[in-house]
């Protein structure tokens, strides 16, 4: 289908240097995805794993690792579900204290959603800012309501009244607000690989300095002030289970905490290091390395494998080595879209003096590093193809996402002159028809 659609748009494979897919197995399998067979057709054609699908995954391995994080998250979905579910709840949430007019209303909760991206952040910061007022709506819904409502109504509250659901939460956000500060900087349509994985490295160097005993002290107290404040459940640590006889090696004894606080540390450094494992081990792969080498010849001027790299790529010459020692020598830069920019900027005939070089750019700069652009298109088709247009052809569905697609060109386009147009070719009876637009 992709060959198919490539040879309909007159678009050679032979010219193909990149391609980009989530981590679904039958996109990006090793042998058989479909990254394997288009390199059987094309082998210059580069696979780069979409790094906003990487740090989604990333972010669900770190938050998931230890229960008393994951638990707290499970709360809030659970929670924001139950808000959007029931009408009822979202009433008497909303209206709990229009009696006390010193008391502003609580700010809407959201769920936790598994699936999107950018919504972890938000949805535990607003349980957070809303914590005192969510018990008294929840005690509230479960005397009141009828026997679904009310029982999982008191479920949460249960569970929201333990200080570990607090101390959950506020472990969560130094992992996620990075992460998802990440995934937002790669979403964009402009991001190319180098801007990746620089972006990595910055965030995995703010995660290592994250990891300290200097910063889970701080929000631990901060739990415990909350905790005081809101009459929750202290923290503790829990009855020690003697180990079976049959895992007992040696003669030393288990490991055991002795107080609460030792015991959520080590959990905490745990999702700190594999936020940072699962960064380094996802962006990394043969592509990307043969990528960075590809970029270092541009902005270190040479590599040990810069005869090899010219050899594999039809489009470079030799003459590409003196054209970089001039334009370097002339034009320094220490980043790809420091390089993008100079070459914008550029006369016309002095581009025309490093061919090679622009063609070694558009190399770097044809990789995206995500197909988040790609994936709104599908999210549009959605609210396009509804159910009040059920009998749209295929052609016509291609035309309105097209338009759908490219919205901002349109809304410059001049309705009328179309209009007048479109009589002007038309017969003499249409004519009479439609008259002077």
């Amino acid at each position: 289908m992709l060959v198919d659609a490539l040879i309909r748009l007159q678009l050679p494979i032979e010219q193909l240097r990149a391609q980009t897919y989530d981590g679904a197995s039958n996109m990006f399998g090793k042998y058989s995805g479909c990254q394997a067979e288009v390199k059987k057709v094309q082998p210059l054609a580069k696979y780069v794993h979409c790094g906003a699908h990487i740090t989604h995954l990333v972010t669900s391995k770190a938050v998931q690792t230890f229960p008393f994080i994951k638990d707290a998250l499970d709360h809030v979905h659970e929670l924001g579900k139950l808000y959007d579910g029931s009408g009822k709840y979202k009433h008497l949430y909303l209206h709990l204290h229009d009696d006390d007019t010193e008391k502003g209303s609580p700010t809407r909760l959201k769920p936790i959603c598994p699936t999107r991206w950018l919504t972890r952040a938000s949805a535990v910061t607003t349980a957070l800012h809303n914590y005192a007022d969510v018990p008294d709506s929840l005690q509230e819904a479960s005397a009141e309501f009828g026997t679904n409502t009310g029982s999982r109504a008191n479920g949460i509250y249960t569970c929201l009244s333990s200080g570990k659901c607090i101390l959950g939460l506020l472990a969560s956000l130094p992992i996620i607000n990075c992460l998802e500060a990440l995934n937002k900087s790669l979403q964009g349509s402009g991001v190319n690989v180098s801007g990746m994985l620089e972006s990595v490295k910055v965030v995995s160097g703010e995660l290592k300095k994250l990891r300290s005993t200097e910063k889970f002290s701080d929000i631990y107290q901060a739990a415990k002030a909350k905790i005081a404040e809101l009459d929750l459940t202290p923290l503790a640590v829990p009855r020690q289970r003697k180990r079976p006889k049959r895992l007992q090696q040696g003669n030393a004894e288990a490991f055991t905490t002795d107080t609460a606080e030792q015991m959520y540390r080590i959990q905490f450094f745990t999702a700190f290091d594999t936020a940072i494992t699962n960064l380094q081990d996802y962006f990394v792969s043969s592509d990307l390395a043969k990528y960075q080498e590809l970029s270092a010849l541009l902005l270190n001027g040479t590599t040990s494998n810069e005869d090899a790299i010219i050899q594999e790529y039809p489009e470079l010459t030799e003459s590409l080595k003196i054209e970089l020692s001039f334009y370097r020598n002339h034009h320094p830069a220490s980043t790809l879209e420091g390089h993008r920019l100079i070459f914008k900027a550029m006369e016309p005939s002095v581009r025309r003096m490093f061919p090679q070089v622009e063609r070694l750019l558009r190399l770097l700069l044809v990789s995206p590093a995500s197909l988040c652009e790609a994936e709104r298109s599908f999210s549009a088709l959605r609210r396009i193809k509804m159910w009040l247009r059920s009998t749209m052809t295929q052609k016509r569905l291609n035309h309105v996402m097209v338009c759908h697609d490219h919205r901002d060109r349109l809304g410059a386009v001049d309705y009328q002159q179309i209009a007048e147009e479109f009589i002007d070719r038309c017969s003499d009876s249409r004519r009479k028809v439609f008259g002077k637009f």
